[in-house]
């Protein structure tokens, strides 16, 4: 993997700390990754991988307390 590749990974890593890619999110990251001149497999492979990692992140997720009946 190179450094550009490395790059965009780290910036998506950023953008599904929320818990998944937006669509603004695909966006700027597919414009990221042009920019650094990858080619569009290698920015589909990344997405790819970076959905596969934010469903593992949501499976882990602790779900929220439940409110007490009163």
């Amino acid at each position: 993997m190179t450094g550009r590749e490395h790059l965009l990974l780290d910036v998506g890593h950023v953008a599904i700390a929320s818990g998944s890619l937006s669509h603004n999110n695909r966006m700027m990251l597919d414009r990221l990754g042009r920019s650094l001149e990858l080619s569009p497999g290698s920015v589909h492979r990344l997405m790819t991988q970076l959905d596969q990692e934010a469903a593992a992140i949501a499976a882990f997720a602790p779900t929220p307390p439940r409110n007490p009946t009163a």
